[in-house]
């Protein structure tokens, strides 16, 4: 909403924005930003599908338009600098029990009560460990209806996911909507196959990249 008084300030400054997804249900970034489209010069987006959304439904031009996709660490995702037994073992699991683990934000996005649901779903069923690495509004919510369960492993928001992701069987994700999800780079970079809803964004990876299920 600054941008028209800056603009008349410093009418020589470049204005560049960056958009990550359509919020589901919400008024999001893409259509805020479209009633200022004449005070922005240049428009990146994450992936192809986004940049065609920002041309065919905003309106926007194409030679403003840019698209520098999501990328990832691979020295820090590498499969060979994290060894699946010390992953496990800092988890209490060992190498018999098949590791389903949730990685991604507690809130209304990443629809996590799935994964919570699901676990539940398993709990009489020997032989699987569902780990949640994760932090948000959801998660008092969540682990009062589900917290107790057997099965089931919390460990809060994490500084190290390349060994939880080292640790995993597979990786489940649940999400309502998403842009062009680093998680599942990250999984796919270690060797771990996904599974994930089909949405944008899990769509474009799993179909091109061929490392999991929608």
């Amino acid at each position: 909403a600054l941008l028209p008084n800056l603009r008349k300030a410093f009418p020589d400054m470049v204005v560049v924005d960056i958009l990550h997804n359509e919020w589901h249900n919400h008024r999001d970034w893409f259509n805020v930003s479209s009633e200022y489209r004449e005070f922005i010069d240049e428009r990146i987006t994450i992936s192809e599908h986004w940049r065609d959304v920002l041309i065919d439904k905003y309106g926007e031009h194409y030679t403003k338009t840019h698209v520098f996709s999501n990328s990832i660490d691979l020295n820090e995702f590498d499969p060979s600098s994290h060894s699946r037994e010390v992953a496990r073992a800092r988890l209490g699991i060992d190498d018999s029990t098949r590791v389903v683990s949730f990685v991604g934000r507690l809130q209304e996005q990443k629809n996590p009560a799935v994964f919570f649901e699901l676990a539940r779903l398993f709990e009489s069923i020997p032989g699987y460990r569902f780990v949640v690495a994760g932090d948000g509004p959801e998660r008092e919510s969540l682990l009062a209806s589900h917290g107790k369960l057997r099965n089931l492993t919390y460990v809060g928001p994490s500084n190290d996911v390349p060994s939880l992701i080292a640790a995993s069987d597979v990786l489940v994700f649940t999400s309502v909507f998403e842009g062009y999800p680093l998680t599942s780079l990250e999984a796919a970079a270690m060797n771990v196959p996904v599974i994930a809803p089909d949405i944008v964004g899990f769509r474009e990876q799993i179909e091109e990249g061929g490392f999991g299920l929608l």
